[in-house]
């Protein structure tokens, strides 16, 4: 991860110059490292059984795998049938199936302003990309697709959107709850508020307040989770994966305090700042004004989980990762544009890819620092 490491500082310092450059840059980097790079000593190995595992047969579905890993069967067609498509080349499938994701978020980003597109793929070098596409693969497509679904949303391509999810959750379960939750808050502030910033506001935070007291003593409700589960293709794994509520690690992450402080106050700041700058991301003021309260709801549902599991890093990292991504990736470049000075943009991406390696030393270098 050395040199991976000092490409994500070439890359921000090229952004200084040219954000179409580092875009570029970073998609050819990436895809060569992760064509390139070796075993992890995590779950590496395991996946690459999967993938290599993967075989043709003659009934529906037509792919299966031996499996190594605990994973939903969407995740496992899909890396059966690119098994057999890339010969068992478990690196080109990592790099395939980044160039996938890529091409998702470009029709996700449809219609916002390309500045935002390169910087939201600049945002997620240094962390974020080696976390889903070469620490844990079936966390990248299924993010995407959940990001693909979030934009549909602010469009009001809600059919859409649902599918991408079911699509998304079906690859890892894992976001199910910020999906469900991304479905309530669309219909219910359609019905409710018509996205008035005022009383979306207000409903978001008695929402997001509800949510923490509800996780906190999830584990009276397990029985009606298994039932309100059982409609799921994966409902197995995601019915045992429910034992993460009561055996999750405890400690303390400092990261989590991006989650419960930074990114809640800077999409706070967005929310005031809207009604002083005529766009932010869309072309028009509706569309606007829905991507900001969505987004100001993902986050504050991100702080919700990281206060209810406060002691307990593993399973709020897992339960809020796509509002930690798209905090990371969308909320801190916007911030920097709308709210403060947009000089800032570059030195900030600079000085969070120089301090990746220690607050994120378990990426980098498989130390865990306790962060």
């Amino acid at each position: 991860m050395d040199d991976f490491y000092f490409f994500t500082i070439f890359i921000a310092l090229l952004s200084f110059g040219s954000r179409k450059l580092s875009f570029v840059f970073s998609i050819v980097g990436v895809f060569i490292f992760l064509s390139i790079l070796p075993d992890t000593g995590f779950d590496y190995s395991r996946y690459e059984a999967t993938f290599e595992g993967g075989y043709l047969i003659d009934s529906f579905p037509f792919f299966k795998t031996h499996s190594t890993i605990d994973a939903e069967p969407l995740y496992l067609w899909y890396n059966a049938f690119m098994s057999f498509v890339l010969n068992k080349n478990f690196q080109l499938f990592l790099s395939f199936n980044f160039l996938v994701c890529v091409f998702i978020s470009k029709f996700a980003f449809k219609e916002v302003s390309i500045t935002n597109f390169y910087l939201f793929w600049i945002f997620l070098l240094p962390v974020i990309i080696p976390t889903i596409f070469y620490y844990s693969p079936r966390s990248s497509i299924s993010f995407f697709l959940i990001l693909f679904a979030f934009m549909k949303f602010i469009r009001g391509n809600y059919v859409l959107a649902i599918l991408a999810i079911l699509a998304g959750i079906s690859i890892h379960s894992q976001f199910l709850l910020i999906s469900a939750l991304l479905i309530f808050t669309y219909f219910f502030l359609n019905f409710k508020s018509k996205f008035q910033l005022d009383s979306s506001k207000r409903y978001i935070i008695i929402i997001a307040a509800s949510l923490t007291v509800l996780l906190i003593f999830i584990n009276y409700f397990s029985s009606v989770l298994v039932s309100l589960l059982s409609f799921l293709p994966s409902a197995d794994l995601a019915t045992a994966k429910l034992h993460y509520f009561e055996t999750a690690r405890e400690g303390f992450r400092v990261t989590s305090i991006l989650s419960i402080i930074v990114y809640p106050l800077l999409a706070y700041k967005l929310v005031l700042n809207i009604k002083e700058q005529k766009l932010l991301m869309f072309k028009t003021e509706y569309l606007d004004r829905v991507f900001i309260i969505m987004l100001f709801a993902v986050i504050c549902y991100g702080a919700s989980i990281n206060i209810a599991y406060f002691n307990n890093p593993h399973l709020a990292g897992r339960l809020s990762r796509f509002s930690d991504y798209i905090g990371m990736g969308i909320l801190l470049p916007l911030s920097l544009i709308r709210i403060y000075n947009k000089k800032l943009l570059n030195p900030v991406l600079v000085l969070l890819v120089i301090l990746s390696p220690i607050i994120f030393g378990t990426l980098y270098h498989n130390v865990d620092w306790g962060l």
